[in-house]
């Protein structure tokens, strides 16, 4: 994870813009609980991967509360 020290910070987002490519990477680099993703696409989840509206960005809390 990223600390937010200056140095650890600008290697954690270094890291992230020139190593991962994909969702799919990220997936097997961090093993996160769900991989959200914004588009104007409608609501959907398929395995962990979560697919949220824009207009519904602002209600994201109350979705991954219903999905646990």
């Amino acid at each position: 994870m990223c600390r937010f020290a200056r140095n650890s910070y600008q290697k954690c987002v270094s890291y992230h813009i020139s190593d991962i490519k994909s969702v799919i990477h990220y997936e097997k680099l961090f093993q996160p609980a769900y991989l959200i993703r914004y588009s104007m696409l409608n609501l959907k989840q398929d395995g962990n991967l979560i697919n949220i509206p824009l207009f519904l960005a602002d209600k994201t809390k109350e979705l991954l509360k219903d999905k646990s």
